[in-house]
This record gives C-alpha cells, sequence and structure tokens, in this order.
C-alpha cells in the first residue's frame, strides 16, 4: 500500500503509520522516516515521543523508528557494509587542485559541477556525459575559449573519478550509490515514510524508489501549491509512474495569500522587533515551547552575530542550525595568524595577534601583556631581525629602557599597582629572549615553508602546537567539550591532508598548505547543544512550515531571490539543456519555500530592513502581492532596557572635575615652561598625561615622528645660520652631511634618512632666502638653542630652551621652530588666549639685562615668520612687547596659583575643540559632556 499526501505533517503520517499491521507497541524498529533536512527529522523525533507519550504508560520502554535524512542513511550504511575509503567533501576540491595543477579558487567551482552531475545523473559516466555535453555545446554558438574550459572541467572530473577508482576510494555523492545497492540486498521495512521532499535530485529519487520497494506500506507527504506545480511535478510523476500510489488529500492550515509584512528601519531593529515579538507571545502563553518556533533568513551568516546578540539581550535561548564554521573561530584565526606570520615573514598585526592569543598556553605571560603595546609604538615592522632590533634597542619612536622606567615610575604613584605588574615589567626585560624562544620553535617549519610534502607540513605543525600549547585548556563543562572537539577536528583535518600525500604525492608551499587548511577547517562545524528557538535558513525552514510559528525576515529584493553567484564554467542555456538546475529554476524554487511558509504555518512573521548603514532596501518581489504594515509591541524590553530604566542616575552625573591636595609645592620648585602651556592649553589632560603619566595608547603610522624630525631639523638649522649664505651649492653639500651625521645618530630606517635629507636639501633655497630678509632686517644669528633660567616674579622660577636668538644694534629677536604650520596671534596674548612660551622667554632675557624686541614662530613647512609685534603695524594702538610680556606674566602668576592649588578643570584654552577630538580622555570629560 503507497499513499500520497498533499502537505501533510509529521504528527498525520506517524498516526497512520501506527494504524498500519506490525507496527505495535513497542517495537517500532519496522518504521523508517526519510526527512530531506536534519531539522525537520529531529523534530519529527520529538513528535513522535509526544504521540507514544510514555508519561502516561507503565511500560515507557520501546525501540523507536528509524528516523534519518539520506545523507545520514547512506554514510551509516557505508560505516557499516563498504570496504571504500571515503572521501569527505571538502577534501574533493583539494584533490582535484592536485589533479589538474589549477588553483583552489577554480578546483572549487570544477568541484560543485561534479556534484551537480552526480546528482542528476547518476547513472551516467563520465564518457556519456562529455558526449552529451559535446553535442550541446555544437548546437551554441560559444565562445571557443568557454567551450575549452567546459570541456577541461569534464576532463578534469573523468580523472577525479579515475583516481577515486584506482585508490578505492569513494566521495559523498557516490554514496546515495551504494546506500541502494545495500537496501536491496539487506533491508525490508514495515512503513516508509518519506517526508517534506519537493524537488529531490535523480540520485535521491532512485534510493527513495529503493527505499519504498522494499517496504510493505508507505507513505508519502509532498508539499504541492497552486500555481508552482512546476517545482514539484517531476517528483510527483516519478512516484506515480513507478508505484501509482493513493492521493490523500490534506488542506493546508495557513495563511493562503492574503499576509503581511513588516517594515523595519535597519536589521538590527528587524531582530529586535522579532526578538520583541516572540517573547511577547511567550509571555502571553500563545507560545508554549520555544522549540516549536523557527526564524529564518534567506542569508543566515549575515544575521548570525546580530541574532546572537539581541537573542540572548532579551533572554531568548536560540538554536542557529549553521554554526560557524571552525576556521571562523577566533582560536583557529590565531592558529592561522602564527602560519601566515612565518610564510610572510613576521608582519606586525599577525604575528602581534598570534603572541597575544589566549589559545596559545606556552607563550609567555609577559609577552602576551607587552606585545599589543609594542605592538602599537613598533609601527610598520616585518623580519625577524626587525623585531629583534626594535626588542633591543625601540625605534625613533620609543625605547624599550624608556617605557620600563616611566611605567615604573607611574607604579611609584600609583597605590593600584601590584606585584603581579611589577613582574610584567621585569618580564619586558626578558621579552627579547622569550621571542627568540618563540622563533626557535616556528624554525621547522619556517625551513620548509617554500616547499614541502602534506606529510611533513602536518607533522611539524603537529609538534610546533604542542609545544606551543595550543588549545590545551583548563576550561570546565561545556567550555572543555568545545576546545577538545576543536583540537580534535584540527588534528583531524591535518591527518586528511597528510593522506592525500598516498593518493596524489605533490610538493607545495606553506602558503598554500595554509589556503587547504583553512578551507577544509571552514567547513567544519562544532555543534553545541541548545534549546529554544530554532534559526535556520528558508531552505531548512520550508520543511518545517507545519509548525505554528515561523519567522522569515531579510526578505529583501537583494537577498529574496538570491540569484547566486556567477558560474564560470556552464551558462544557464547549457545548464538547461543537460538537466541542471539553472537560475529560472532556482527563482522559482525560492518562490516555492516562501511561498510553502506562507500557506502552510498558522502564524507567519515576514520582514525586511528598510536600510542598513548607507544601503536601501527594497522588499523582495515575492511580497508585492502582501500587504506592508509597521509593528510596535508595548511593555517587551531587553535586559539591558530594563536595567537602564531602573539605573538612578546617568554616566554623566558621575563625571567629576579633578580635585587634589594643595600640598604639591614640591611639584612646582623649578617649572618648565613648555609644562605652563599644556597645564594652560587643558590643565585635566595635563594632570592625566604628565602627573600621572597615563598616556593614551596611538597606533604608529608609517610616518616619522614630528618630536624626531623637529629635533633633526633643530640640529641642522643651528649649523646652516652660521654659515656663508652666498654659495647655495656648497651649503646644500654640508646641509646633506649634517643631515646625515644627525639622523645616524638616531635609530632611523634608511628610508626615512633619504626623505629627510632629500626634503631638507630642496627646501633650503627658500630658507636661505628667508635668512637674507631677516638680515636685510638688521638681525644677524646670536645664539642657538639657549637654556635659559629665571625668577621674573617672586617666588615663580622657571626654565625653557630658545631655539635661537638674533641680535641688532638696537636689541633681540626670538625665534622658535616649528615643522608643521603654526599661528601666533598678538591680540590673543592680552585675552589670555596664547600660548605664553615666547613672551616668557621674552622675561627671561629682560631679567638678564637684554631688550627683547619682538619674538617670532619659524615653520619650516611654508618656510614662513609669524611675527609678534608685526613687522607692519596695522591701524589703531600700537602693539608693544613690553605690555605683552606683561600680560603673559599676570597670567603666569594665576596659572601656577591655579596648579598649587590642585586645580585641575577640565577646560581648554580658547575652547579649542581640536584638541578635545585628539583627546583620549573625551568620553569622560566633563566640559565635553556638558
Amino acid at each position: 500500500m503507497i499513499r500520497l499526501y498533499n502537505s501533510a505533517d509529521p504528527k498525520r503520517l506517524f498516526e497512520d503509520a501506527l494504524r498500519l499491521p506490525r507496527t505495535e507497541h513497542p517495537y517500532y524498529s519496522g518504521i523508517i522516516y526519510i526527512a530531506p533536512s536534519n531539522l525537520r527529522a529531529r523534530h519529527a523525533e520529538r513528535i513522535f515521543h509526544r504521540i507514544i507519550n510514555p508519561e502516561k504508560r507503565t511500560d515507557i520502554c520501546y525501540i523507536p523508528p528509524d528516523i534519518t535524512t539520506l545523507n545520514e542513511l547512506s554514510k551509516r550504511l557505508y560505516s557499516t557494509y563498504s570496504l571504500k575509503t571515503l572521501l569527505s567533501r571538502p577534501l574533493t576540491p583539494i584533490l582535484i587542485a592536485l589533479l589538474s595543477d589549477k588553483g583552489l579558487g577554480l578546483s572549487i567551482i570544477v568541484s560543485d559541477l561534479i556534484k551537480d552531475l552526480k546528482q542528476f545523473h547518476p547513472d551516467r559516466d563520465t564518457g556519456e556525459l562529455k558526449e552529451q555535453v559535446i553535442k550541446i555545446l555544437e548546437s551554441y554558438n560559444l565562445p571557443d575559449s568557454l567551450k575549452a574550459t567546459i570541456i577541461g572541467s569534464l576532463e578534469t572530473f573523468n580523472l577525479y573519478q579515475e583516481c577515486l577508482n584506482m585508490n578505492n576510494l569513494i566521495d559523498e555523492d557516490d554514496l546515495l550509490k551504494l546506500c541502494s545497492h545495500y537496501i536491496k540486498e539487506w533491508r525490508v521495512f514495515n512503513v516508509s515514510i518519506i517526508d517534506g521532499f519537493y524537488a529531490p535530485t535523480r540520485a535521491e529519487m532512485f534510493i527513495i524508489k529503493t527505499i519504498i520497494g522494499k517496504s510493505d506500506h508507505s507513505l508519502i507527504s509532498v508539499p504541492r501549491l497552486d500555481g508552482l506545480d512546476e517545482v514539484t511535478n517531476d517528483y510527483v510523476s516519478f512516484l506515480k509512474n513507478n508505484f501509482s500510489p493513493e492521493y490523500m488529500d490534506v488542506s493546508p492550515k495557513g495563511c493562503k495569500s492574503d499576509f503581511r509584512y513588516i517594515a523595519y528601519e535597519d536589521i538590527e531593529s528587524e531582530v529586535e522587533g522579532i526578538a520583541r515579538n516572540i517573547k511577547s507571545l511567550f509571555i502571553s502563553g500563545k507560545i508554549k515551547d520555544l522549540s516549536e518556533v523557527v526564524v529564518a533568513f534567506p542569508k543566515l551568516n549575515k544575521y548570525r552575530e546580530i541574532i546572537e546578540r539581541v537573542f540572548y539581550r532579551y533572554g531568548i535561548p536560540c538554536d542557529i542550525s549553521q554554526k560557524r564554521p571552525l576556521g571562523q573561530t577566533r582560536a583557529m584565526i590565531d592558529l592561522f595568524c602564527m602560519i601566515q606570520s612565518i610564510y610572510e615573514d613576521y608582519p606586525r598585526l599577525k604575528f602581534s595577534q598570534f603572541l597575544s592569543s589566549r589559545y596559545f598556553k606556552k607563550i609567555p605571560e609577559s609577552i602576551k601583556s607587552w606585545i599589543p603595546n609594542l605592538s602599537l609604538q613598533s609601527g610598520i615592522i616585518t623580519g625577524k631581525k626587525a623585531w629583534l632590533n626594535f626588542l633591543s634597542r625601540g625605534n625613533e619612536r620609543c625605547n624599550i629602557n624608556d617605557i620600563i622606567e616611566n611605567t615604573s615610575r607611574s607604579a611609584e604613584n600609583n597605590t593600584l599597582f601590584t606585584a603581579l605588574d611589577q613582574t610584567l615589567i621585569s618580564g619586558l626585560t626578558e621579552i627579547e629572549r622569550d621571542i627568540l624562544e618563540i622563533f626557535r620553535k616556528l624554525e621547522p617549519i619556517e625551513e620548509i615553508k617554500a616547499s614541502a610534502s602534506f606529510s611533513e607540513f602536518s607533522t611539524r605543525l603537529k609538534t610546533i602546537l604542542k609545544e606551543l600549547g595550543f588549545l590545551d585548556v583548563t576550561y570546565v563543562d561545556e567550555d572543555y567539550r568545545i576546545f577538545s572537539d576543536m583540537k580534535k577536528h584540527l588534528l583531524n583535518c591535518l591527518d586528511e591532508l597528510a593522506s592525500l600525500e598516498r593518493i596524489k604525492p605533490a610538493r607545495l608551499s606553506l602558503q598554500e598548505f595554509s589556503e587547504y587548511l583553512w578551507y577544509i577547517l571552514d567547513h567544519i562545524y562544532v555543534d553545541r547543544e541548545v534549546e529554544g528557538v530554532t534559526v535556520t535558513d528558508i531552505h531548512e525552514a520550508s520543511p518545517m512550515a507545519f509548525l505554528r510559528h515561523i519567522y522569515v525576515g531579510g526578505l529583501t529584493d537583494d537577498d529574496m531571490p538570491d540569484r547566486g553567484s556567477i558560474d564560470y564554467i556552464l551558462p544557464d542555456s547549457v545548464k538547461r539543456a543537460i538537466g541542471l538546475p539553472d537560475l529560472d529554476k532556482r527563482i522559482t524554487l525560492q518562490k516555492f519555500l516562501l511561498e510553502n511558509i506562507i500557506r502552510s504555518s498558522a502564524h507567519v512573521h515576514l520582514s525586511y530592513p528598510l536600510s542598513e548603514g548607507e544601503d536601501k532596501f527594497l522588499p523582495s518581489p515575492f511580497l508585492y502581492s502582501g500587504q506592508q504594515e509597521r509593528e510596535r509591541i508595548p511593555g517587551i524590553f531587553s535586559k539591558e532596557e530594563i536595567l537602564v530604566m531602573k539605573g538612578e542616575r546617568p554616566l554623566s552625573k558621575f563625571l567629576r572635575e579633578i580635585k587634589i591636595n594643595s600640598k604639591i609645592s614640591n611639584l612646582t620648585g623649578m617649572l618648565n615652561v613648555t609644562d605652563i602651556d599644556s597645564y594652560r592649553s587643558c590643565p585635566r589632560r595635563f594632570f592625566i598625561e604628565k602627573l600621572l603619566r597615563v598616556l593614551h595608547p596611538t597606533i604608529k603610522e608609517y610616518d616619522l615622528e614630528a618630536t624626531i624630525l623637529g629635533e633633526i631639523i633643530h640640529k641642522v638649522m643651528e649649523r646652516i645660520i652660521f654659515e656663508s649664505l652666498d654659495n647655495v651649492d656648497k651649503l646644500k653639500e654640508k646641509a646633506a652631511e649634517m643631515v646625515d651625521r644627525i639622523a645616524d645618530s638616531r635609530n632611523i630606517d634608511q628610508f626615512w634618512k633619504d626623505i629627510i635629507k632629500d626634503a631638507f636639501i630642496e627646501i633650503l633655497p627658500d630658507i636661505i632666502s628667508k635668512e637674507m630678509e631677516i638680515r636685510r632686517d638688521g638681525y644677524t644669528p646670536y645664539k642657538v638653542e639657549q637654556f635659559v633660567t629665571g625668577e621674573p616674579l617672586k617666588g615663580i622660577r622657571f626654565k625653557g630652551k630658545i631655539d635661537r636668538i638674533d641680535r641688532s644694534e638696537s636689541g633681540v629677536t626670538i625665534i622658535d621652530y616649528k615643522t608643521g604650520s603654526d599661528t601666533l596671534t598678538c591680540s590673543k596674548v592680552y585675552h589670555g588666549k596664547e600660548k605664553l612660551q615666547l613672551f616668557l622667554y621674552a622675561a627671561l632675557l629682560k631679567t638678564q639685562g637684554y631688550r627683547v624686541e619682538r619674538v617670532g614662530i619659524y615653520s619650516l613647512k611654508d618656510i614662513t615668520i609669524k611675527w609678534c609685534p608685526p613687522r607692519k603695524k596695522g591701524r589703531g594702538k600700537t602693539v608693544d612687547i613690553d605690555d605683552m610680556i606683561t600680560a603673559s606674566l599676570r597670567f603666569l602668576e594665576e596659572t601656577v596659583e591655579e596648579f598649587r592649588k590642585g586645580i585641575f578643570t577640565a577646560k581648554p584654552l580658547d575652547d579649542n575643540y581640536y584638541i578635545c577630538r585628539k583627546c583620549g580622555e573625551n568620553p569622560f570629560c566633563p566640559y565635553i559632556q556638558s
């Protein structure tokens, strides 16, 4: 007896099966249930258990039916009966790449073609398929290059199949043939239930035919939809032509064609809307079992991380059917950073990530603690020699000994500094030794990175991972199991790659080996058994349409229908001619999947986002027959929203100005002029950076530090200005020698040394022109790098260094060099909105008997000098340098008084928001928050 149902759910099928002979309790092993997906099979197990309801029986033990999928059934029979070795699917493209000498990318495309040909033409060998395709190609006007690619792919198919036969191998697509053979030979079923298939491949149809033929009774459910019969016609015709089944009509329970869908502002809002809807129905009691709820998306990868985060916030447990691939876990990413570091000669970012990884247990803690900070300060760095040179000497920006000294000095003023921190500082002094040890452990693979066999790479990589303690976890419970599974899968992958050497010996580089290993790991999933809402893609959700609550999101015109990637081998016309799925069938199938959910499920929630970032979306064309609406569910909040509402005060209420004990006179015995300007720029930032020595970490860009460049230029200028300016060529030679001599004393790459020299030589004529202008004004160089100290105000002593002093018959001029553009506004001096540095220098020189006539900022970037007072006096009151000095001393007195009182208020000089934007304290600053 064979029955054909229209859209029956597993409950109906099991109930009918239990009424048939030889299915009495407790012996149900004669029933086999075949589902198109693991998700439907898992739900079928729960449904059957509820039907039997052992809780209400005294004899609760029973033998369950065989509930499985075709792939699981074929693998199980293979492991029991077959003498051949199974080639796992991820190894197929790698073997094809070795056989064809093609890249992995093209080999993946060829392996997909081979899979389709085996699934849709299981009864034909490679020679027959090649002849058929060649005949079809002759009837199409295709370019010769494309024809050659297609024929070459079929020849690779033949080569691949011969390799499998010669090595007694079998791939997963050939398992279905063996499964059909083993069922014919060994198995008879009382009742077979074929549930939920709508467009099986010919290989799947053959095994379904075999199962039905070996069954006393067969119950077959096919989800058929009016208007979309083309999807299921081939399958239904196949069943009718072979078995003449009895037709059983089952009316679907869904919402038919009148449906609604919701538009959300963005992806985040869409996932939150789905979470709120589920939580609302659960609280109201309409959803009693979260395992009966399915959330689906056309492209699950786009939503996976958002779903995990948002559902956790709303307290909704979820089981994502497509787990994150092993290759995309942080542990494996860190592993590949190590491998890539070896063949890329230890670049900064990848090598630093490997060294700071928590998954390599035997890397010293001092390295893990210090390497992020050292990486930020190292800039662009590559190669063993460069790393060791930096760790021993530092670079032009930092010195390792300075880091130790500054950290230790900060520790002396920090009561929270612990013995562990002191251990880390001592560890920094030994970091060079530890890095050398890491390099020593990596040498076995580095020695063969240019060329080696699979087994050599696998063996040496295992040894290195053992020495570095990779995934030697000490976690307990669930985490321990997960990391143990990850390590087991990794070792199995290395063994599988090593086994390829017996099939096709080859020499390859470490980079190629890394690509192959990553591809395999990217197709392995570590499952965590989580009960709750099932999250999957729409292909697995459609067979679950019998459930009451289904949510389908992401229904944008970009993702639904999904046009798929470009096929670089077979055009759609050729696919259609040889019976492979083309784009039209792909789109029709996706419409069928969505319509099946809409018509079959009692409660369907459809949605799409209007935008994501700058991208705007339109609804899927499959939604045009529905009605758009916006959904708002009041009274449903996430955990964070509840905590925020319960909070007494916002974060801004906890921000306070810095006030410390006024007994800090020991810090003001001898003030530095630059520190005075730094305090006036922002007292709060001065306290954090200068007194606490807490600096905001920044990434060293690929450029020369401005301070280092300034020091070099200052040294060159102080020698150039005393030379004769008549012979420009001779002056250029001297300038080049000076730059080389000064730069050689610093730890600077030769590249930057050449840049500094060429740039300075290029601007030298403009510098000479500017110097001649100064001399025409009656001034000549007098002193450079002049240290000055004094007490212009009683009780206030400070010191500083003047870049340059020029003199004339009547007085002196103070000049300060700047490597960038800088401004000096004389009028701001009277209002305290200008830096005091030059005017305080002038005050010190006045106490020593000099007559200061003017001060100026010399921009070496623009080759301009901004004078104060200006050379050309404007209209109105005459600007006088003595008045500026007097005003500067008044502001100096006020500044020192505030400093001694311990006032470190957040207030930038002249409302300079540019400084505030660059400040690391910006998010916690009372001035910014107000």
